[in-house]
Parts: C-alpha cells; structure tokens; sequence
C-alpha cells in the first residue's frame, strides 16, 4: 500500500470570499500575462508542483 495514500491532501490558493468565482477564470489570463513570473515557474504554478508532489511524471 502507498503510505501517502492514507493522508488526504486539501490545498489551495483561491480566495474564498470571491463570490460566484467569478475571479478563477481570470487567473489564468493574469498569470498568462505577468511578465513578472519567469515561464520556468509559470509552468510550476499551472502543473509542475502538483506533478512533482503527486508523482504523476510516470
């Protein structure tokens, strides 16, 4: 049996107090356009660190 499989996992960084969710599918055009965060960490940020953490790189 996979040892981690016994602890759930909850996580997230979306603010709670949006109402309807309406921002979420803004966030996704905001990271596409920040010229602030490098593509290298975009790429963590939209899959990378859940891949990694998850083990899902085969």
């Amino acid at each position: 049996m996979n040892p981690h499989a016994i602890f759930p996992l909850f996580a997230t960084d979306y603010p709670h107090d949006d109402p309807g969710g309406s921002m979420k599918f803004h966030d996704v055009q905001l990271l596409a356009v920040n010229r602030d965060i490098s593509e290298t960490d975009k790429k963590l940020i939209r899959s990378g660190n859940a891949t990694r953490l998850f083990h899902l790189d085969g």
